[in-house]
């Protein structure tokens, strides 16, 4: 049955990459694995070290859009990116405290679910916190696949304007290299698995594999990009990992939050478009590098279609892993102090009905 999955996942990748869709080979294998998922079919759970090394290979090959132009213009306006990260946490804290209200949820679940981190890490963060595991799952991944729905449409209608920004790679990289090469971007990529098992680095794995990759380039031995069987592999590996989280009791939460969440995942990728756009002339980049630095979603599914999108991704690192690492450090507190409040304010309301 898991050879089953493997030749949909794979016919899925070639249906919507022959589309026009960007990352087909990710977003294709993540909808297949969810199917199967939820009808409690066998999906396959690949080793730590596996899905590290697929994403170091997807961070490796972000080191090739990354330009002295993009680090200048990240360091000169730092203002606008910080800027960027604050209006987004504040956004998704008021959506949390909205689903508290209206959906009745816990004020922990409510703001772990909205909260822009990785999926990962806020369930992570969730089970520590003693919110429900289950529903920050549901919120996270219902909002991961609506991002990853808009970003298609986005990259396809944009697809003439990509990798047209001021701060994208002048040159396509090109799958043709000296033997030494691919080894160097072999060890790097280990290198960036090994330290993702190995220590808890917010985005790591692609970030840590990117640095390298570009410091092996200025020191004169650049790593090679990897030719398009690798990268597809990659991202079969990351879509069949991350839709394998879905399943039945996921959908049935779905179903009783539909609404909500719904409205707010509109809400927040509407202001992420609006964000996008007062970001362009700032940073004088394209329409959808803009749009993937300001979406809310996971760094690695995001990275993965900056890749596949030739996008600038310098910025697109910058603004996600500033975001990523606000949100591990407030996070907890946060929480706390929005929990606390909430209480404060229940015990009032009952004192004066009393």
């Amino acid at each position: 049955m898991k050879a089953v999955l493997i030749l949909f996942a794979v016919l899925a990748g070639f249906v919507l990459s022959r589309l026009g869709l960007p990352a087909s080979f990710l977003t294709g294998p993540l909808l297949v694995a969810a199917m199967f998922a939820v009808t409690n079919r066998p999906i396959i759970r690949f080793p730590l070290f596996i899905y590290r090394l697929a994403q170091s290979v997807i961070g490796v090959m972000l080191s090739f859009t990354i330009t002295a132009k993009s680090l200048q213009a990240i360091v000169a306006n730092w203002g606008p990116i910080a800027t960027l990260v604050i209006i987004m946490l504040a956004l998704t804290t008021v959506i949390g405290i909205g689903l508290r209200r209206f959906a009745n949820l816990q004020p922990g679940t409510a703001l772990l679910g909205a909260l822009p981190g990785g999926a990962g890490e806020m369930i992570a963060m969730s089970d520590s916190l003693g919110a429900d595991v289950r529903l920050v799952t549901v919120m996270q991944y219902g909002r991961l696949l609506a991002i990853l729905a808009t970003i298609s449409v986005v990259g396809h209608f944009a697809g003439a304007s990509v990798g047209a920004g001021q701060h994208a790679p002048a040159v396509a990289p090109t799958y043709h290299a000296e033997p030494l090469n691919y080894l160097v971007s072999i060890i790097i990529a280990l290198i960036g698995a090994l330290v993702g098992v190995r220590f808890r680095i917010p985005a790591g794995t692609m970030i840590i594999p990117a640095i390298l990759s570009a410091l092996a380039g200025i020191l004169g031995i650049p790593a090679a990009p990897w030719p398009p069987l690798v990268m597809a592999s990659a991202y079969l590996v990351l879509g069949l990992q991350i839709g394998g989280n879905f399943d039945a009791a996921v959908v049935a939460q779905l179903r009783r939050l539909g609404w909500f969440l719904l409205l707010s995942n509109l809400f927040l990728l509407g202001i992420s478009a609006l964000l996008a756009v007062c970001l362009m002339p700032l940073l004088k980049i394209d329409l959808l590098s803009a749009y993937l630095a300001a979406t809310p979603g996971g760094l690695d599914s995001v990275a993965a279609m900056a890749t596949d999108l030739r996008a600038d991704a310098t910025l697109i690192l910058a603004v996600h892993s500033l975001r990523l690492i606000s949100v591990l450090i407030i996070g907890p507190y946060l929480v706390q102090f929005v929990a606390q409040r909430l209480a404060r304010q229940s015990d009032c309301v009952q004192n004066s009905e009393s």
